[in-house]
């Protein structure tokens, strides 16, 4: 399905302001654009929707508009000549690492360590819910804890460690089957399920919070609602709810750590591109740590909003571009419905929503999407039951958006030719899969994957309260 580009230019600048986003979506409708929008693509450049990840969106579509907005006070860049020695103090080297494993998370860090956290930016620029703001919270600065004391080498149980670096502390898609080929390399076991993963991760993940509670420095910072939110974060604990007031102990430790590093910077800030470039990983390393350190200490903050805006930007687009990139028409056909689609706040078990999670997961849909179907499909059976004389089949009303997965692909069998579907029946014989090993010599053997194989994604089913 192709992609919805005027989405793609939408979600990836809005983090910068509704203004940049709209300037940016008529400069690509303008003709005059034209073909200079890819003049400068630069070599390794990717030639597909990739592209929107890149600075390359920033450069052509918003960055005139952001500099013109609120110029820096020096926007010279620094040049090689003037460039500072490495600092070396453990706080940067801990944030370092912490971009590389969770951008979102060390914007998070970043900007409450520095001030107040503007969390209407940053849930308008990543398109979550507070709710998940604040498990992102709790996620980042369980990682940075443990980046800062380098703990994960003090956890025993190889396995666990193992696991729990794969999971957490490895950068990438995020997706469980990539942690799950790490794992196997780190611990030379080709034969480790996802459920092993998943039991050695959590065992791996309360050794973790042991270390961090028995530690005589962050002992008492912990106590009450840290843990508490660590272990929601960590789905070790998916019942109990975030009170965000546990986040100012931890964000002063960060500040005080950033003190105490002795950052510096020249007068000069880096350019709206480097920092673009900075967020996408494509600047040098010595650059790298060299921003991170004028990060802790630019005056006007403003480098820091184009560092969000980036990284809100390429989360969205990354989002985006794992789902369907357009939304089919409506196509409601037992009973009128409005088309229009309004967000609502509802409260399920968290086994359900997992369910739901892990099926929108392998379809590569939106669990909003398969929300709704389930609610038009049972809107629709509950309709046909309660006609007058209704027996025998119950119709299946049409899908809003059909699987993007093939159902051979799902370990399905597809119909056979010439058969009609006849949907949900009462008292029908179902057939039971064929037992592992008894495919026939002429049928390939396909790979059955269940839900209890796909991970739910760290998104929180209860609402969070922040102080």
């Amino acid at each position: 399905m192709p992609c919805d580009v005027r989405r793609l230019v939408k979600q990836r600048l809005r983090a910068h302001g509704d203004d940049v986003a709209d300037q940016a979506l008529a400069a690509w409708d303008s003709e005059e654009l034209g073909a200079e929008r890819f003049a400068n693509l630069g070599a390794g450049r990717p030639f597909d929707a990739r592209l929107w990840l890149t600075p390359w969106a920033f450069d052509v579509l918003a960055r005139e508009h952001v500099e013109h907005a609120a110029p820096n006070e020096a926007t010279r860049p620094i040049a090689i000549g003037e460039a500072l020695p490495q600092n070396q103090a453990p706080i940067f080297t801990a944030l370092e690492s912490l971009l590389d494993v969770d951008p979102a998370g060390f914007g998070l860090v970043m900007e409450g360590a520095r001030g107040p956290l503007e969390v209407v930016a940053w849930r308008t620029g990543l398109g979550e819910s507070e709710a998940i703001i604040s498990e992102r919270m709790a996620l980042a600065l369980f990682r940075f804890l443990m980046l800062r004391g380098e703990l994960l080498a003090r956890i025993d149980d190889l396995p666990a460690r193992a696991c729990l670096a794969a999971k957490r502390f490895r950068g990438g898609d995020g997706s469980e089957f990539a942690a799950l080929g790490a794992a196997r390399s780190t611990l030379a076991n080709p034969s480790l399920t996802v459920v092993s993963l998943r039991e050695l991760e959590q065992r791996g993940a309360t050794f973790a919070l042991g270390l961090l509670e028995r530690d005589t420095e962050l002992g008492v910072l912990l106590e009450g609602g840290a843990l508490i939110a660590f272990r929601r974060a960590l789905r070790l604990d998916s019942e109990t709810e975030i009170d965000s007031s546990y986040e100012a102990a931890l964000l002063a430790l960060v500040a005080r750590d950033l003190e105490r590093g002795r950052a510096r910077t020249p007068e000069a800030h880096p350019t709206a591109h480097e920092l673009s470039s900075f967020v996408a990983g494509e600047v040098l390393p010595t650059r790298r740590r060299a921003i991170i350190e004028h990060l802790t200490v630019c005056r006007d903050r403003r480098c820091s909003r184009i560092v969000r805006g980036e990284i809100c930007g390429r989360h969205s687009v990354l989002r985006a571009l794992s789902g369907p990139m357009t939304d089919p028409p409506p196509a409601f056909n037992s009973g009128p419905m409005p088309s229009t689609a309004t967000p609502r706040m509802i409260r399920c078990r968290d086994v359900l929503w997992d369910t739901f999670s892990a099926m929108a997961e392998a379809e590569g849909r939106e669990v909003d999407d398969l929300v709704d179907e389930a609610m038009d499909r049972y809107r629709a059976l509950r309709t046909h039951v309660g006609r007058p004389g209704a027996a025998g089949g119950i119709p299946e009303p049409p899908s809003t958006r059909r699987s993007s997965i093939p159902p051979s692909d799902l370990g399905v069998s597809p119909r056979p030719p010439g058969s009609t579907k006849s949907g949900l029946r009462f008292g029908a014989k179902s057939t039971p899969p064929p037992a592992p090993g008894s495919n026939t010599p002429d049928e390939p053997e396909r790979l059955h994957i269940s839900a209890a194989d796909l991970e739910p994604p760290d998104e929180p089913t209860h609402p969070t309260k922040r102080s």
